[in-house]
């Protein structure tokens, strides 16, 4: 929901080896229990809330630069952070226990910079519409030597990034839609293709603000697909799991008569998913 002054809605982490992109990370957008509004997620929480989805980024084609000899760092960047964000990973290496040395060479890389926009329509800087777009290509190809001989190996990835924030009502309302398009692609030994859409809309507004009643409206839709394809189309895996809620919060003041120490409002709520 970041408008352009707030870095814009925009996240990514990209793995690095030796200041070198070699894959990113477009995360799910995980709604915490608590987001939005704490009635939407009662009794059921938002997809991911306690556990994260995880990512696989596919090392394989640079190990020719990996089995040198020498120091490499593996590290990780987060785009357009805010204050701290938290990465945590694991490393999964696979020994052949049949070879007693195992050399490689890297083929080809192509990682251009990431392309992205942010398109600000508003004439006073907070109502209007905010546009921001992103996409990443990445494509690596290399070779390990094993005990069976040479195999090579591709990774590739095409990443795409859309997001629309309608900001009216002097900032008091917003309706945000997002989508998220991953496609992974690893060909060689172990041929997958893993294929991921995360659509997200939101809304928050509400009205009588200023009179003795006023309504808080929120509403949320989320989804998180995935395809999975392996070994050319042998074994298939499809997961669709979509949630829509609202919640709805009238707040009315307390007349001067009945008031009681320093109680001055009384809050009814109505929620429903």
């Amino acid at each position: 929901m970041n408008t352009p002054d707030q870095n814009g809605p925009f996240r990514e982490v990209t793995v690095h080896l030796d200041g070198d992109v070699v894959g990113a990370v477009w995360p799910f957008p995980v709604i915490y229990t608590g987001g939005i509004n704490p009635l939407i997620w009662r009794p059921i929480t938002s997809i991911g809330s306690f556990n994260f989805p995880t990512y696989d980024i596919e090392l394989t084609p640079f190990l020719g630069r990996l089995l040198d000899g020498e120091q490499h760092e593996l590290g990780f960047a987060v785009t357009n952070a805010q204050n701290s964000w938290y990465v945590d990973a694991n490393l999964h290496l696979w020994l052949d226990p049949k070879s007693s040395k195992t050399t490689g060479g890297l083929v080809a890389y192509d990682a251009p910079k990431l392309a992205g926009s942010i398109v600000s329509h508003s004439a006073d800087g907070i109502d209007g519409e905010y546009e921001a777009t992103a996409s990443r290509n990445t494509t690596a190809t290399g070779w390990v030597s094993s005990s069976r001989g040479n195999v090579t190996t591709t990774f590739t990835q095409r990443l795409s990034f859309a997001n629309t924030n309608v900001v009216s009502g002097q900032g008091s309302a917003q309706a945000i839609n997002q989508t998220t398009d991953a496609l992974t692609d690893v060909g060689g030994g172990a041929q997958q293709r893993v294929q991921q859409s995360f659509p997200l809309y939101i809304f928050l507004g509400g009205d009588g603000s200023g009179t003795s009643s006023q309504r808080l409206m929120r509403r949320v839709e989320i989804g998180f697909e995935e395809s999975r394809v392996r070994d050319g189309g042998a074994a298939t895996s499809t997961l669709r799991n979509e949630q829509a809620a609202a919640a709805e919060v009238t707040l009315r003041t307390t007349p001067w008569w009945a008031r009681r120490g320093g109680c001055t409002r009384r809050t009814r709520t109505a929620a429903a998913t």
